[in-house]
């Protein structure tokens, strides 16, 4: 043992091949001093497994919970189009359309077997469930198959940015695209990606629930998470305690943005679309 060695205080050798979303990670959070808030509940899943199977048989249409999630979401944000908010400069800015970040899972190399990426929606306004599903199967396939020539351009910038300068570069980023409210073509970043909200199904990864975090440089302050369907008890009308299939959902808020009453309002709006989704989703 070299005598450097042993002042070590971890024994750790460094990972020299990292993903693009972890070291877009690292380069996002200096500290855990944010404006979270954080919401969950659990949702009986046979309503919507019952909407979605139909809706299966006349469409053709693999349909998900993320695709159901992010549909009930527009319409949330269709019926209430104040809170279609960001901030630049400290102020709030009203959206014009109603546009979404879905995560996706990518082959990768390295550290981690997958990578993830995502499929921005835009103007879901105007989109259904079977649009919304047909959007996300067509743009995710393109990344998988390396056909998304603006996904690749962004991940080969994101690459040859050192360690030390994600942090300043993607805080620059936010500046520049955000609060002066400037494309960045040139580096591959589509208008606004990431949108109102963003959905991520941490139950595909056999997760029954999460928490995901707000993404500063992002302007979105709502990221919604969808976890494992599993039995669980509850209790009936009748007051008996009884198993039954549930889903675990939970939000995270940005609290300069939303407070008690809009998130009462949108409390409201998932558990009625959750219980008879045939009258939010048309």
């Amino acid at each position: 043992m070299s005598f450097l060695t042993s002042l070590r205080n971890v024994d750790c050798t460094r990972v020299d091949r990292v993903s693009g979303f972890r070291k877009l990670s690292l380069g996002t959070w200096r500290d855990a001093y944010d404006p979270s808030v954080y919401g969950w509940m659990c949702v009986d899943a046979e309503p919507i497994d019952k909407f979605l199977a139909a809706r299966r048989e006349q469409s053709g249409e693999t349909l998900t919970y993320t695709h159901f999630f992010t549909a009930v979401l527009a319409a949330y944000f269709k019926a209430h189009p104040e809170a279609n908010a960001l901030l630049r400069f400290g102020r709030p800015y009203v959206r014009r359309h109603i546009s979404a970040l879905v995560q996706v899972a990518i082959p990768a190399q390295g550290h981690h077997d997958v990578d993830l990426s995502g499929v921005t929606l835009r103007q879901l306004e105007s989109k259904s469930l079977i649009g919304i599903a047909q959007e996300i199967r067509h743009q995710a396939a393109k990344i998988r198959r390396g056909e998304d020539k603006e996904f690749a351009k962004a991940k080969g910038a994101l690459q040859a940015i050192p360690f030390l300068l994600m942090f300043p570069f993607i805080r620059l980023m936010s500046i520049v695209s955000y609060s002066l409210n400037l494309k960045l073509s040139a580096l591959g970043l589509a208008e606004d990606p990431f949108g109102t909200f963003m959905v991520t199904n941490v139950g595909s990864l056999g997760i029954d629930a999460g928490f995901a975090p707000l993404v500063p440089y992002s302007r979105c302050g709502f990221v919604f998470s969808i976890g494992k369907k599993a039995l669980r008890p509850t209790v009936s009308e009748q007051g008996h305690v009884v198993a039954r299939e549930q889903l675990s959902i939970s939000a995270t808020f940005d609290h300069r943005l939303y407070d008690g009453f809009h998130l009462a309002g949108l409390v409201r709006h998932v558990e009625r679309a959750c219980a008879r989704p045939e009258d939010v989703l048309t």
